[in-house]
């Protein structure tokens, strides 16, 4: 092969590395959102242990609930409960919650007096019940056991639950428990990355608190 043939296949080569994108992996961090109804458990105390060897670390610390935000997280605020492998190490959490529970958003139903990051709160999980029609929801046998949720997508819908400011949540359809869970307020995260700004009406939690089944 001549030298010219040699030095046109290497300017090609280089041309075709400096034109393809670069590969870049997917954040380990972004919450996934699970699609499957939650399945309520026993109230007990439990704290999860230190990672286990091939479980996954914890997102990235901006994603949980800071020291310096915790003032602004009261009965009523929408928070996110991450993923049970997420959840940071040796937190107190409930637990029997189900698995199915943890990757979904959640309201703050009380908290103590003073409140600090380490926390222990109160909350009810929130579901979509895995993108479900209302149809199909009302055959849930868990059915009587949630309160509807008002979401952006349905502003106008008939719902026993509303939140401040007009705001809705974001998925189609969005449903909150009547059970009632306790867990550490450092190991949660924040729901749209907002900061206390998705939270019930003063009439919508106590209805929701009213009709807590524990």
């Amino acid at each position: 092969m001549s030298h010219a043939a040699t030095l046109q296949i290497y300017t090609a080569q280089q041309s075709k590395r400096h034109t393809e994108p670069e590969k870049i992996p997917c954040s380990p961090f972004r919450p996934l959102l699970a699609k499957r109804p939650f399945k309520s458990g026993r109230r007990e105390l439990g704290s999860i242990p230190q990672l286990a060897k091939g479980r996954a670390a914890p997102y990235h610390p901006q994603y949980y609930i800071s020291p310096s935000d915790v003032c602004k997280f009261l009965p009523g605020c929408i928070v996110w409960l991450p993923a049970r492998a997420r959840i940071l190490p040796n937190a107190i959490v409930d637990r029997h919650l189900h698995v199915d529970a943890f990757n979904h958003p959640a309201v703050i139903l009380s908290v103590p007096s003073p409140l600090t990051h380490n926390s222990i709160v109160q909350l009810a999980i929130m579901t979509s019940c895995g993108g479900r029609t209302l149809h199909q929801t009302s055959k849930l046998s868990h059915r009587p056991q949630l309160l509807r949720v008002k979401t952006a997508a349905h502003p106008y819908a008939k719902v026993d639950l509303n939140l401040k400011k007009g705001k809705g949540m974001g998925k189609k359809y969005s449903y909150v428990g009547l059970k009632r869970y306790s867990i550490q307020l450092r190991t949660l995260g924040y729901y749209e990355h907002q900061i206390g700004e998705y939270c019930l009406t003063a009439h919508s939690l106590k209805m929701l608190n009213e009709k807590m089944l524990n």
